[in-house]
């Protein structure tokens, strides 16, 4: 379990430059989806690991709250303001 860990924790940094270098704000929105997922994903086997269940807890609540945010971009990116 410990290795899953750390190749999504590697993962993680690969998305993480992708969000920071991609060419284009679609691929940023792409990589921050699914750097979230990964994060997701990191958290829940942290908490099988560690065997603490309030774990699954604020996994689904990041991954709601990644959702949401992804939601938002895509919204703000595509018409230049939220309110509409």
């Amino acid at each position: 379990m410990t290795v899953i860990l750390f190749v999504l924790l590697f993962c993680a940094g690969l998305l993480l430059l992708r969000v920071i270098q991609g060419p284009e704000i679609q691929d940023r929105i792409i990589a921050a989806d699914a750097f979230s997922v990964v994060l997701s994903l990191g958290i829940v086997v942290l908490a099988y690991m560690l065997k603490e269940r309030y774990l699954y807890d604020l996994c689904l609540v990041y991954a709601l709250l990644a959702f949401v945010n992804v939601l938002i971009m895509v919204k703000y990116f595509e018409y230049g303001e939220l309110h509409k």
